[in-house]
């Protein structure tokens, strides 16, 4: 009995184990390079996997990992892009994947969001993501058969995405490790 009741502690502290530790509270949007974009990976704080961590991806490349109320920073290349996410997960792999593509220009800035569900309660998505097409949304069962919420990624209108942001830490260490 006692081997069994390790065994699950030993599971639940290596799934709430971070690996991103949080920094700063956003301090506010930084100068756009002329020649570049800005885009802001964020996930806004939740109950709802808050224990969980995911990956950001960028083309496929794994491009940050975003802890629960985090967010970082990625200087692109104008063009168009793939970005998607996928929970971090070893040992019961990575749930669903949701991928999303929109074309970045020269001196602008981007917000990306993820959720497990609509953070303005009553909102629409429509009224939150830019468009409606460029928004991905999961619902019910995924591979495996596990019952799962809602998962949201898309490009979040700046007026709410800088309203969250402000409410965020900085992802340590989850940074780009390569440049775009």
């Amino acid at each position: 009995m006692r081997t069994i009741i390790l065994f699950v502690c030993l599971i639940l502290v290596s799934c709430a184990s971070p690996t991103v530790i949080k920094g700063a509270m956003y301090s506010g949007q930084e100068k756009v390079p002329r020649e570049k974009a800005i885009v802001y990976l964020f996930r806004p704080a939740a109950f709802v996997g808050s224990a969980r961590e995911y990956n950001m991806f960028i083309d496929g490349e794994v491009a940050a990992v975003l802890a629960n109320g985090t967010y970082t920073k990625v200087v692109l290349s104008p063009g168009e892009y793939s970005f998607g996410v996928q929970i971090v997960e070893n040992w019961m792999g990575g749930g669903p994947y949701l991928e999303t593509t929109y074309n970045v220009e020269p001196g602008k800035e981007y917000f990306l969001a993820y959720f497990k569900s609509l953070p303005l309660g009553n909102s629409k998505q429509s009224d939150y993501f830019l468009h409606k097409k460029q928004s991905k949304v999961f619902s019910g069962l995924h591979e495996g058969g596990l019952l799962d919420a809602d998962h949201l990624i898309g490009f979040v209108h700046k007026q709410h995405a800088l309203m969250e942001l402000q409410k965020l830490r900085l992802a340590v260490g989850s940074q780009l490790t390569k440049k775009i």
